[in-house]
C-alpha cells in the first residue's frame, strides 16, 4: 500500500507549469529534476507555457467520473465542451446514472455557463457542433424518456439544440426497439443538422436480416449492425433517415462526420465486414462513405491491414479534401507499425481517391481521436500515447499534432499530469505513480487557435483533481 506524503514531496520550481514532477525533498537543484526516472527533463529557464504556447489549461469535474467526448467552437472564440457525467458539475445534481453536459468558455477561457441534463437512467453525449447563428447542437444517447420524448426502445439517439446562451430550444429522440447510438454531429451551410451512429434495428423502414432481428433481440454487441445518417433542419424537423446494411451479421460502427462547403456529408468509421463488394482485410477495417445533401450515396472506401484499423474521426478541408484519423495495429499502405496501436491520418480528395497516408507511433499505445482542419489546410490530430512522442510526462498522455496538407508533419506537442513519487507507510521503498491523461476531441478557430479536450485522473498545469476522472480543455496559440 502506498500514500502520498506531501511533506516528503516537492515540485521542480524550474520546470514550469506544464511539465513538473514531484520528486523527494533536496533532490531538486533547480536546474533539473534529480529522480533518476527522469534525468533527460532538464529544465530550461523559460517556462514550458512559452515553449508550448499554451493560451490556457482549464480542468473542471465532480467527486465523480466525469468524461469529455468533443469540443467545438464558435465566431468568436467561444468554445463548447460536451461529454458525461456520474457526478454533479458546477453544483448541479445528477438527473439519474449518468447526465449529459455542456460547458461554454469565452476565448480567454472564462467559463460563462454549464448545462447538466438527463434521465432518470443513462444518457451519454459524443457530439457537439455550431451552427453559423452560434447555435449549439449536442448528441448522443438515452435509455429513457428525456425532456418529454419517450424512449421507443433501449437506448435512443437524442438531439438538443440550445441558443448561444444556453437556453435549450427543442430536443428530439429517434430510434427503434433496438439499440442506437449516435456518435458525432455536424451542421451545414443553411444550418440543416446531420447525426451518424450506429444501430441494431431498422429506422424508419430499413429492414434488417431475419438473424438479426430474432424477436427484437440483439445477437452479440459486435454484430449486426448498421451505420445510419439522419438529417434535421434548423426547426428539428426530421428530413431523411440512411441506413447503410452490412452484411447479415456485420459490425458496422460510425464515429466520425464531416460537412463540406457544397454540403455533402462524409461518415467514417469501420466494419468488420464487406460493405458495397469490398472484401474485408482483416479483423476491423477502416470505413469512408460520401452522401450528398439529399442522402444519396456517392462513393464507400473501405481499407485496412490484416489487424484491426479503426477509423474515428474524420474532418475536410477548403478543397473538399478528406482526412480519417483512428488506430491501427498493422501497417497501413506499406507503413511499418512502430509497437501495437499506431496513429494514422489518411487524405482523401474529393472523388475518394486517396492522396497519402502517415503512420505514428511508439512501441506501445498511440490512438488518434480528432482532427480538425485550419483555414489554411493544416491538420490538427488529437489522441493520447503511452510512450514518448515529444516530452513525456508519464503514464498515458494527451497529444496533438499538427501536418500540412501534404502531410508533412509540423509539430507535436504531448502533455499529462505529473508523475510524482509515493513512500510506502509501511517501509522505504517508494514508486512512481502516473496519471492518465487522454486527448479525444479538437477544433480550430478562425484565427488558428486549437481546442484540445479529454480527460485527466491527475491535475494538469497546476489544476487539482476533483474526483476520480476530471474534464480538461487545452488551448494552444496559433503555431
Amino acid at each position: 500500500m502506498y500514500w502520498h506524503d506531501k511533506k516528503l514531496h516537492k515540485l521542480c520550481p524550474c520546470c514550469g507549469t506544464s511539465r513538473t514532477v514531484a520528486v523527494v525533498a533536496n533532490e531538486c537543484s533547480g536546474t533539473s529534476c534529480e529522480q533518476a526516472e527522469w534525468k533527460d527533463r532538464t529544465c530550461s529557464t523559460s517556462s514550458s507555457e512559452t515553449k508550448d504556447n499554451k493560451a490556457f489549461t482549464k480542468q473542471l469535474g465532480s467527486s465523480g467520473e466525469d468524461v469529455a467526448i468533443e469540443v467545438a467552437v464558435d465566431s468568436s472564440g467561444n468554445s463548447y465542451v460536451t461529454g458525461y457525467t456520474d457526478g454533479g458539475i458546477d453544483g448541479n445534481s445528477s438527473s439519474g446514472k449518468k447526465d449529459f453536459f455542456l460547458i461554454k468558455y469565452n476565448s480567454s477561457g472564462t467559463k460563462e455557463w454549464t448545462k447538466q441534463e438527463g434521465s432518470s437512467g443513462d444518457d451519454y453525449a459524443y457530439g457537439v457542433a455550431v451552427d453559423s447563428s452560434d447555435n449549439i447542437y449536442v448528441t448522443g444517447y438515452t435509455d429513457k424518456k428525456l425532456h418529454g420524448n419517450n424512449n421507443t426502445g433501449r437506448f435512443d439517439m437524442f438531439l438538443v439544440k440550445y441558443n448561444s446562451s444556453g437556453t435549450r430550444q427543442w430536443t428530439k429522440l429517434l430510434g427503434t426497439s433496438n439499440n442506437e447510438y449516435a456518435s458525432a454531429i455536424e451542421t451545414d451551410s443553411s444550418g440543416n443538422i446531420y447525426v451518424t451512429g450506429m444501430t441494431w434495428g431498422g429506422l424508419d423502414g430499413s429492414t434488417k436480416p431475419s438473424y438479426c432481428m430474432g424477436a427484437g433481440t440483439v445477437k452479440a454487441f459486435n454484430e449486426c449492425t448498421d451505420i445510419f445518417l439522419v438529417k434535421y433542419n434548423s426547426s428539428g424537423t426530421k428530413q431523411w433517415v440512411k441506413q447503410l446494411e452490412g452484411s447479415s451479421k456485420s459490425f458496422d460502427n460510425a464515429q466520425g462526420l464531416a460537412v463540406d462547403s457544397s454540403d455533402n456529408i462524409y461518415v467514417a468509421g469501420f466494419t468488420n465486414g464487406g460493405l458495397d463488394g469490398n472484401t474485408s482485410s482483416g479483423k476491423h477495417d477502416i470505413l469512408l462513405v460520401k452522401y450528398n445533401s439529399s442522402g444519396s450515396k456517392q462513393w464507400l472506401q473501405q481499407f485496412g491491414s490484416s489487424n484491426n484499423d479503426m477509423g474515428l474521426e474524420v474532418n475536410v478541408d477548403s478543397k473538399a479534401n478528406i482526412y480519417v484519423t483512428g488506430k491501427t495495429e498493422g501497417g497501413l499502405d506499406g507503413n511499418t507499425n512502430s509497437g501495437k496501436n499506431d496513429i494514422f491520418l489518411v487524405k482523401y480528395n474529393s472523388s475518394g481517391t486517396k492522396q497519402w497516408t502517415q503512420q505514428l507511433g511508439t512501441p506501445t499505445f498511440d490512438e488518434g481521436n480528432g482532427v480538425a482542419v485550419d483555414s489554411s489546410d493544416n491538420i490538427y490530430v488529437s489522441g493520447w500515447t503511452r510512450g514518448k512522442l515529444d516530452n513525456y510526462a508519464g503514464g498515458d498522455d494527451a497529444i496533438v499534432i499538427k501536418y500540412n496538407s501534404s502531410g508533412t508533419k509540423q509539430w507535436t506537442r504531448q502533455f499529462g499530469a505529473p508523475s510524482f513519487l509515493e513512500k510506502s507507510q509501511y517501509n522505504s521503498s517508494s514508486q512512481m505513480t502516473t496519471s492518465t491523461d487522454k486527448g479525444i476531441g479538437v477544433a480550430v478557430d478562425s484565427s488558428g487557435n486549437i481546442y484540445v479536450t479529454g480527460n485527466t485522473d491527475g491535475g494538469l498545469d497546476g489544476n487539482t483533481n476533483s474526483g476520480k476522472n476530471d474534464i480538461f480543455l487545452v488551448k494552444y496559440n496559433s503555431m
